[in-house]
C-alpha cells in the first residue's frame, strides 16, 4: 500500500505545483483514484503473501515451554 501513496503523494503535488487547482477538485480526482489504487493491489499482495507463506513453510504460532524448545544446529 506504500506504492500507491507514493503514486498518491507524487500525483498530488505534480498536480498541485503544475495547475494549481481547487482542494474539491484535487479531492475529486485523487479520492477515487486512491481507491482504485488500493482495491487494485489488494489482490496480487495477498497472493505475493500466500505464497511467501508457503515457500517458507509458514506454520500456526505456538506456545511453547521453556522445557520443549528445541535447539536447532
Amino acid at each position: 500500500m506504500m506504492f500507491a501513496g507514493f503514486i498518491l503523494v507524487g500525483g498530488v503535488l505534480a498536480t498541485e505545483l503544475a495547475f494549481s487547482p481547487p482542494p474539491w477538485l484535487q479531492l475529486l480526482i485523487w479520492g477515487p483514484t486512491g481507491l482504485v489504487l488500493c482495491l487494485g493491489m489488494l489482490r496480487p499482495l495477498k497472493a505475493l503473501f500466500i505464497s511467501l507463506q508457503f515457500v517458507h513453510e509458514a506454520r500456526e504460532g505456538r506456545m511453547e515451554r521453556s522445557s520443549e524448545r528445541r535447539v536447532d544446529p
